[in-house]
């Protein structure tokens, strides 16, 4: 099924037959199989590197920052600008020991998106640097969020 250009040339065309999905037939089934292909599987983070990087810090303070580009997934670089972020913001400190940095987690520093106003950095980490068992008990102690206002109908 070669198609030429209108202006020519040698451009062609080739179409693959539909796939059929299993226990599907006709063209139903040609379209499921389509769509299957075609739909992206979503990848969802629900932590930036950022987060990713204090979880880290809070489970093994004297990381190496190698390993921790490592365990987080990004350059060595990359986790520099991280840090220097989190000092910044005042999520970490950083103290100079002999030609090493040495990061330690502020776990009074308060998260800034309205949502969660009024709470810490600790809060955040008592869930996620935890073993499970003690993030669910802390999850059944800490004050719940306020839910957003919902919007009259």
């Amino acid at each position: 099924m070669g198609t030429r250009p209108a202006g020519g040339g040698d451009v062609t065309a080739v179409q693959s037959p539909p796939t059929v999905a299993a226990g599907t037939s006709g063209a139903a089934g040609a379209a499921e199989a389509a769509e299957a292909a075609e739909a992206p599987v979503p990848t969802l983070a629900f932590l930036t590197t950022h987060g990713h990087a204090l979880v880290c810090i809070a489970r093994d303070p004297t990381i190496r920052l190698r390993d921790l580009a490592a365990e987080v997934g990004v350059s060595l670089r990359a986790i520099y600008l991280i840090l220097d972020d989190l000092v910044a913001t005042e999520h970490l400190e950083r103290q100079r020991h002999g030609r090493r940095n040495r990061y330690r987690v502020n776990r009074r520093a308060e998260l800034r998106h309205p949502l969660l106003h009024g709470r810490t950095t600790g809060d955040l980490l008592a869930l996620l640097a935890a073993s499970p068992a003690a993030a669910a008990a802390a999850a059944q102690t800490a004050p719940s969020v306020p839910s957003a206002p919902t919007r009259p109908a």
